[in-house]
């Protein structure tokens, strides 16, 4: 048989993501998606949004850095920079902007999922960021921003299971706000 390749201690067993990188690692190694179903408890069953973004860092270069870990940071800080531009959007003065950045940063385990590399940070940000868009495309009535809403909240949906749920919740509650609207 094939053995697998030697992972140098990139993830731990008690870094969460281990699930993921190990789903990601061994699809990367197998040069085949369909390894995940061999890799993980979860088998095809959970979604591959982060295991496929760890299996790119892994055929760039190993992994060596880890660089696949700054996925979940990238994502995180995408969330707050949404958050930001939001709040400029809405007339909310920059001071303000930057202490509800602060807030959000600064709650113990958002800041520790965040910085883990729980699977949780990447489904948040998807849905918070997806429903901020969708508020400010019916906001200004413009289609296309409404629409790259409702990408970003399927996002939720690919990242976690019980994302399609979240998704479909939050798409319903944007629409009531359209309808309200006219749009």
């Amino acid at each position: 048989g094939v053995k697998a390749p030697l992972f140098k201690g990139t993830y731990s067993t008690f870094d969460d993501m281990s699930i993921w990188s190990l789903k990601g690692y061994y699809m990367a190694f197998k040069n085949n998606l369909f390894a995940a179903s061999d890799a993980s408890g979860h088998g095809l069953s959970y979604p591959l949004n982060l295991s496929l973004a760890i299996s790119s860092f892994f055929l760039i270069d190993m992994d060596l850095l880890p660089g696949s870990k700054l996925v979940y940071v990238l994502i995180f800080i995408s969330m707050l920079a949404c958050c930001f531009w939001f709040y400029k959007k809405q007339n909310v003065h920059t001071i303000f902007s930057l202490m509800g950045l602060l807030l959000i940063v600064s709650t113990p385990t958002i800041f520790y999922y965040s910085t883990l590399g729980f699977a949780n940070i990447p489904f948040a940000s998807y849905l918070v960021i997806g429903s901020l868009l969708g508020i400010y495309g019916i906001q200004i009535k413009k289609i296309d921003i409404i629409l790259i809403s409702g990408l970003l909240l399927s996002l939720a949906g690919w990242t976690r299971p019980e994302g399609i749920g979240f998704a479909l919740v939050f798409a319903i509650i944007i629409a009531g706000f359209g309808l309200k609207n006219h749009i």
